[in-house]
């Protein structure tokens, strides 16, 4: 029998400089690849700056929206496609190959748009265009995936419920998947079972208010619009006047990806510690994005890792991944409630949680944090729970259900969208359209989207939308 090859298309770019989308398709396909019946290969945006010298047991390729052909034809060669976001509707003949695909759903970005936009559209008719484009895709994305991951149980019933309502949970899934074990994969953001050491100092000594003794809370991952960095500042403030020793520094404050909007969140917070004082004293913002094989000394030099966010829709299905990053990095944990990290946190005693802007709660669980046993004692505990994080774990299940042909045969079968009404008429789904190819067929969306986003939506409008 010969081997199963597997092609992860990433809708980021993968690099040096890569975020989250990028970390977890690089970090999953290392790990595939270390099983000897897999062959694995990597497609990402052409301005990556990818080096395959760490990997070099896969097979890489860099596509352009403007060749898509290419992309196809590289892509024929493998049996399975793991692929997320935009990715079906910038390059739809990968849907005509007849390979069996996999949509990875750990990021619900139509969740994270509707923040995202809010701020960038002053007009709610704009808005609502540009969510009904995210719909779309997402949708067309669930009708022509066969298997589907997700990174906690609250987004499998998120996901499950929109399978359901485009009738691809029907009986003849039932048929052999009563429990949705075998469509779905539970496969959380992972970690490194290797440790890197500090090999440079980072942030003590070399920022001039950054001293030895002093207490650093860390943020990682950019600012994105449904954080709440401003709270944070706001409790920083009252913070420093009992115990001047604690400093707040802010990893990053825009995305690697040049597609990419810029966040005002990241700018508010910034004019905020500035307003009170407090930037370049207490409050620190990184400037540039640190590369993936350099961040480990910015966790290293901190002593606890924070993570605020409002309280909305989006938090409760959401994964904080720069959470996995304090696990990794043996750090206390202090984020708000509402999200999955609350009751694990809380179950295994990791950390501090809050509630969502509470800045007298959030103050409070920062100052307890000057107890060093307290410390001590929530960094014990990260290291009995990390092993559950490591992507060769988490992959296990994957990789088994990879292994069974006869499973992934059965899956590919079933089909949604065809759907009755009460009086037994057929109604086509409105998703299923063929993507318009240029923009400019729809000049007012053309007008309302951001310069990234025309880009990202270049193939992705529908005929029967608009």
């Amino acid at each position: 029998m010969g081997k199963t090859k597997i092609l992860l298309i990433c809708d980021d770019i993968i690099g040096k400089n890569m975020a989250g989308p990028g970390i977890r398709v690089w970090e999953m396909a290392a790990s595939l690849s270390k099983e000897k019946d897999f062959e694995v290969g990597i497609a990402c945006p052409d301005f990556s700056q990818i080096n395959n010298k760490d990997l070099p047991q896969l097979t890489f390729f860099k596509y352009s929206l403007d060749k898509e052909k290419k992309l196809i034809n590289f892509a024929s060669q493998f049996n399975v496609f793991i692929l997320s976001g935009y990715i079906l509707d910038k390059f739809p003949q990968l849907k005509n190959l007849n390979k069996f695909i996999i949509a990875d759903l750990y990021i619900p970005f139509i969740l994270e748009n509707l923040f995202v936009h809010d701020s960038k559209k002053s007009k709610l008719a704009d808005r609502q265009l540009i969510h009904n484009r995210d719909l779309g895709v997402l949708l067309n994305l669930l009708l022509n995936s066969h298997h589907f991951l997700c990174a906690n149980e609250r987004q499998k019933n998120l996901y499950s419920g929109m399978l359901f309502a485009i009738n691809k949970i029907n009986p003849y899934l039932m048929r052999f998947d009563r429990d949705l074990s075998k469509i779905f994969t539970v496969i959380p953001f992972g970690i490194r079972e290797e440790k890197k050491k500090k090999d440079a100092n980072v942030l003590r000594g070399i920022f001039p208010d950054i001293s030895e003794s002093d207490i650093i809370l860390i943020w990682g991952g950019v600012l994105s619009n449904w954080f709440d960095p401003i709270i944070l500042i706001e409790a920083v403030e009252e913070v420093i006047k009992i115990n001047p020793s604690f400093k707040l520094f802010f990893l990053s404050t825009k995305h690697p990806n040049p597609l990419l909007m810029k966040f005002p969140k990241a700018e508010e917070a910034k004019k905020l510690a500035s307003q009170k004082n407090l930037l370049n004293k207490f409050i620190f913002f990184n400037k540039n994005w640190i590369p993936y094989n350099e961040r480990h000394n910015y966790f290293l030099e901190s002593d606890i890792g924070v993570s605020a966010h409002l309280e909305h829709f989006e938090t409760q299905f959401s994964f904080r991944t720069r959470v996995l990053d304090y696990i990794y990095f043996n750090l206390p944990v202090i984020c708000s409630k509402g999200d999955f990290f609350e009751k694990y946190i809380h179950k295994n005693s990791l950390g501090i949680t809050v509630t969502p802007s509470d800045k007298e709660e959030l103050k409070k669980a920062i100052l307890s944090m000057e107890d060093k046993k307290l410390r001590e004692r929530f960094k014990r505990n990260i290291k009995k729970v990390e092993k559950e994080f490591y992507w060769d774990n988490l992959l296990l299940p994957l990789k088994e259900k990879l292994r069974n042909s006869h499973m992934l045969s059965e899956l590919k079968k079933i089909k949604g969208a065809e759907i009755l009404t009460g009086s037994g008429d057929k109604v086509k789904s409105q998703f299923s359209g063929s993507p318009v190819k240029y923009l400019n067929k729809f000049p007012r969306l053309k007008k309302i989207l951001p310069s990234g986003f025309k880009f990202r939506l270049k193939r992705l409008i529908y005929k029967n939308k608009f």
